[in-house]
């Protein structure tokens, strides 16, 4: 056995963020009844920058899920990655998305400190790091009721509730 132990860590956000910010980058329509969510050649049900990264990230069917639409696969994806995680939670440090935005600077020294990061600490550093935004947010925030279809959104929370609880979510 060479060097130290591995130490990962595991960001997560808000399934419900996450389904919004990724559709929308995409160019999906997410306000889709269970039936209408397939690819289609008309603005808002075909994607955009669909690299083939992406493609492979929402084929559930390779974890043996059946691909029923783009929304539950965006949905399907975040739950099964959440529940790697969760299976082996003692191997990672758990950073959410929303703590860190709200307090970087906090976030990253508790990351820091967990990973064993023992080096010369400069808070002014890592806030100006913090500040540099490397996308741009061109989407105003809409609540998910006001996004996704009422059954469509009822059908999410059912099925990432358990785990949004178990990573803190309320």
């Amino acid at each position: 056995r060479h060097g130290l132990a591995l130490k990962l860590y595991f960001v997560v956000r808000h399934p419900l963020d996450f389904a919004m910010s990724f559709l929308a980058h995409l160019d999906l329509d997410p306000h889709v009844a269970f039936a209408e969510q397939h690819f289609l050649w008309v603005p808002g049900r075909f994607p955009r920058r669909f690299t083939p990264g992406k493609q492979t990230y929402l084929d559930t069917a390779m974890n043996g899920l059946r691909y029923s639409g783009y929304v539950d696969a965006v949905i399907q994806r975040w739950a099964l990655v959440a529940d790697e995680y969760l299976r082996r939670r003692q191997d990672f440090v758990l950073l959410r998305y929303e703590d860190f935005v709200s307090d970087p600077v906090g976030e990253t020294r508790k990351l820091a400190e967990a990973l064993g990061f023992r080096g010369p600490w400069d808070e002014e550093r890592v806030h100006a790091a913090s500040q540099v935004q490397y996308q741009s947010s061109s989407r105003q925030f809409r609540p998910p009721e006001q996004v996704f279809e009422p059954k469509m959104l009822a059908r999410i929370v059912i099925a990432v509730e358990e785990r949004m609880d178990l990573l803190g979510y309320k």
